[in-house]
């Protein structure tokens, strides 16, 4: 028996050994992204000084008296020639990649009042971690319209959050405390990003040999793509221009622009709510919370909130004003985002203290106070209820119907209010502590907008866009 287990051995060792396919070698794509426009009316602004009669900005004034915080969406370099562009963010269309999300974590910083980077990209699944490094709190608000929208305080230097996200194209994260700077993340399902820095040059690496269309993606400029065609170890370079307000189309032979920059299908509008009276008359008051005790020590003397105006600011603003589109969708239908919308109890007060949400979102309201709440709705056409929270993480989740302003307030506080609105489109924005807005993502068309604050009543505006439009409408309400 034992006889036959050489010879099987030594013709196992005669087999040929089995072939070996290496992976094609992969490509490289670089380049640099310039500017062909007036660099002129584009030079980098700084955000107003900070008023010195008030603690709100106290670390961030003392941070930047010698060196002003300059406004982040164009940023040009200067030393470069020809002129390039930092913070374009540089991608292929290709395919989901079968590689996993790199272990090491993409950073945001708080530094010095300003986030960075101002733009990036990062895998599927990916952490993307968010660190307070300053002396200072914070907090990171998402708009996100694929991945949940989560707005987290951290209120204390070396504090972080993490996130794994979904695939999504550039979204705007915001500091509220802090909003002049913001964070556009890309999110993708393969490696084959970059953002041009102070150079104005990109590299993608380890590309398959194939066809791609290389697109170049700018917060203000917009859209540029070209085709591109790379083979194995090919180290192919591909430049490309933003030409603002010039929008040129050179077909290839497939009939495919060869080179083309897009503008936006949908337009934009920003503006203000100004004041326009005496600020005098309508400073805050102040409200002693003496039979709450956590109150008390978490909040402390409660301003009210029904007018907030920004006296630092010239001119003066208005905080809480919702501005929407409210005559010229006709029938179009929009699908409500997957991402819930929150209202908070935070140190005594609702946060925030105006919001606005579509028809079909869920609405969740929890009481992250040590202390018993209770959310009291009072709409017309939505259902009247009453939650109490008596304790810390209690929530409710409620989908309301499309309803102008209605108020909502707590009983057992009876200082603490907020105003939902409920749309059945997504074209709305409420100003902050700097008096601006923003409606995105707007479709072509003539438009009546409304502004609407609790104190002031209503404004109105006709305003007409094309694609790629971003126009500038300011509300001047003066009260009598």
């Amino acid at each position: 028996m034992l006889g036959p287990l050489p010879v099987l051995i030594l013709c196992l060792a005669l087999q040929p050994p089995a072939e070996r396919t290496n992976p094609p070698a992969t490509a490289s794509i670089t380049g640099k992204v310039s500017f062909a426009g007036d660099a002129e009316k584009h030079k980098p602004a700084p955000i107003p000084d900070f008023p010195e009669d008030t603690d709100c900005y106290a670390f961030c004034r003392e941070q930047h008296r010698r060196e002003p915080i300059l406004r982040e969406h164009v940023a040009l370099n200067a030393q470069t020639n020809p002129l390039t562009i930092r913070n374009v963010l540089v991608h292929l269309e290709a395919p989901p990649s079968e590689t996993p999300p790199p272990a090491e974590a993409v950073v945001v910083e708080m530094q010095r009042c300003v986030f960075r980077p101002h733009v990036l990209g990062v895998r599927a699944g990916q952490t993307l971690r968010f660190v307070n490094a300053d002396d200072d709190g914070m907090n990171v608000h998402f708009y996100s319209a694929v991945n949940e929208e989560a707005n987290h305080v951290l209120p204390r230097r070396g504090q972080q959050l993490e996130f794994q996200l979904k695939p999504e194209p550039p979204f705007l994260v915001r500091s509220d405390v802090h909003p002049w700077t913001s964070v556009w993340v890309a999110v993708f399902d393969h490696p084959f990003f970059a953002v041009t820095g102070s150079d104005g040059t990109f590299k993608i690496a380890d590309v398959p040999p194939g066809k791609y269309v290389l697109e170049a993606w700018h917060e203000k400029f917009g859209v540029l793509q070209t085709s591109v065609e790379v083979a194995a170890s090919e180290r192919k370079t591909v430049d490309l221009a933003f030409a603002p307000g010039s929008f040129p189309v050179a077909p290839d032979k497939a009939g495919r622009p060869d080179s083309v920059q897009r503008p936006s299908a949908t337009a934009t509008i920003t503006g203000r709510a100004i004041f326009e009276g005496d600020p005098n008359k309508y400073q805050q008051m102040i409200i002693n919370p003496a039979k709450d005790h956590f109150c008390v020590q978490v909040g402390g003397p409660i301003p009210t909130e029904d007018v907030i105006l920004n006296p630092w600011l010239t001119p003066v603003t208005i905080q809480n004003v919702l501005v929407y589109v409210n005559e010229g969708l006709g029938d179009q239908a929009f699908e409500p985002p997957p991402a819930q919308a929150f209202l908070n109890f935070v140190g005594c007060r609702f946060v925030p203290h105006a919001m606005a949400m579509m028809q079909g979102q869920t609405l969740t309201v929890t009481n992250n106070d040590n202390t018993h709440h209770d959310v009291h709705f009072l709409p017309k056409l939505n259902r009247e209820f009453n939650f109490s929270q008596p304790k810390v993480g209690m929530s409710h989740s409620v989908t309301p119907v499309a309803e102008a302003p209605f108020k909502v307030k707590c009983d057992v506080h009876p200082w603490e209010s907020a105003w939902i609105t409920v749309f059945s489109h997504p074209f709305f924005g409420i100003t902050g502590n700097t008096g601006s807005f923003q409606i995105a993502n707007l479709p072509p068309g003539k438009y009546v907008l409304e502004a609407w604050h609790e104190k002031f009543g209503v404004l109105q505006a006709s305003v007409e866009v094309a694609a790629g439009d971003t126009k500038t409408v300011d509300f001047i309400f003066r009260p009598r």
